[in-house]
């Protein structure tokens, strides 16, 4: 996460998350295991494969003009999605130039601390590799089941 928004969310809301960044050779490994077809650590080709999330058609539309979407629980999506209830996700903002880890309860308790509409794509991964999924500055959320 970025630093200033770091430095906002403990300033304005007295909140630091607990991220664990990821760096190095465990970077490495995760990056091979988000983006296996690719082979390669090129942040140009990871860049590449990032957009092809706009060939997929979002599982969810956050409106987040709407109150009611703005208390969007993010555990029921998986619920409702059948995907695996992992102990963390990888979460990214930058096409994964960067990686936090950070306890899958905590991101979705704390959900609209991660994401800003309008400002944040962010990524997020399971730590089990078994999905992927960004959710657009635009409230759009994309799935891709590996």
């Amino acid at each position: 996460m970025d630093k200033i928004k770091l430095e906002l969310l403990r300033d304005m809301e007295g909140y630091i998350p607990p991220l664990i960044p990821v760096t190095g050779d465990d970077k490495s490994i995760i990056i091979s295991r988000i983006f296996p077809e690719l082979h390669v650590k090129d942040e140009i080709a990871i860049c590449r494969q990032v957009d092809s999330w706009s060939f997929i058609t979002p599982i969810y539309i956050i409106d987040y003009e709407n109150d009611e979407d703005l208390r969007f629980n993010f555990h029921q999506l998986l619920l409702k999605e059948k995907l695996s209830i992992c102990d963390y996700v990888y979460i990214s903002y930058d096409s994964f130039r960067e990686i936090d880890k950070v306890s899958l309860s905590e991101f979705c308790k704390k959900f609209i601390y991660y994401w800003y509409p309008v400002a944040d794509d962010v990524e997020i991964v399971a730590d089990d590799f078994s999905w992927k999924m960004l959710l657009r500055h635009d409230g759009c959320i994309f799935l891709h089941r590996t």
